[in-house]
């Protein structure tokens, strides 16, 4: 069935096809800490800056194209908010693939249940930095809770009874957002680096509670 966000998707994915984004093999995706240490680093690095220099919004090249697709096309509360943002993270992460020139790059995430500090690289040298951001709060730790993984929430997608899908878009899906506060309170939240591996953590957790069983479809 084609929806209007299937076709948005699709439309994202002929935009940034070619052969320098051909389905890579599969790779995990690293923590923070272990993808800071990896050689990956400093070509992810260098990517973000280089799409954040370039101002030309409608170049999927550009940090803003991305933003601006989650600013227009983003679903809250809606029965497809972990598979639109699993789409996303998957064109994203192709996109800074062929910027970076890795082209099995996966992007990093941020475990705040291991912890809940915003990593120091996402805070220090101001401006001058690619992944910092002008922010409210550091720590997310009023954000964490196992609520979602237990067994009152066995059907995943939002409008069944117990949906894990909305327990864990409310927390801590959104209270990360407003705990750091800045532009990730706001539709052009992906303006903040932090963003994609906030992002890149709810996806995995999507795939822990669907791994742990019990029933859970």
């Amino acid at each position: 069935m084609f929806t209007r966000r299937g076709v948005v998707l699709s439309a994202l994915a002929a935009a940034t096809a070619g052969p320098a984004l051909a389905q890579p093999p599969a790779k995990m995706r690293l923590s923070w800490p272990s993808f800071r240490a990896s050689p990956d680093y400093q070509p992810y690095r260098a990517a973000i800056a280089r799409m954040r220099a370039n101002r030309n919004a409608a170049d999927p090249d550009s940090w803003l194209y991305w933003a601006n697709v989650h600013e227009r096309y983003c679903p809250h509360h809606k029965a497809w908010f972990l598979a639109w943002h699993r789409g996303l993270l998957h064109l994203f992460e192709r996109k800074l693939a062929e910027l970076s020139g890795v082209p099995d790059l996966r992007l990093p995430y941020w475990d705040y249940y291991a912890d809940p500090l915003l990593p120091a690289e996402f805070v220090a040298g101001g401006p001058d930095n690619p992944l910092w951001a002008d922010r409210v709060g550091r720590s997310v730790a009023a954000a964490l809770t196992l609520e979602p993984f237990g067994p009152a929430h066995l059907n995943f997608q939002e409008g069944l009874p117990g949906s894990f899908e909305l327990a864990l878009e409310f927390q801590p899906h959104n209270p990360v957002h407003n705990l750091i506060g800045g532009v990730m309170v706001t539709m052009q939240s992906p303006q903040d680096p932090i963003f994609w591996l906030h992002h890149a953590n709810v996806d995995r957790l999507w795939t822990a509670w669907a791994a742990a069983g019990e029933g859970r479809p």
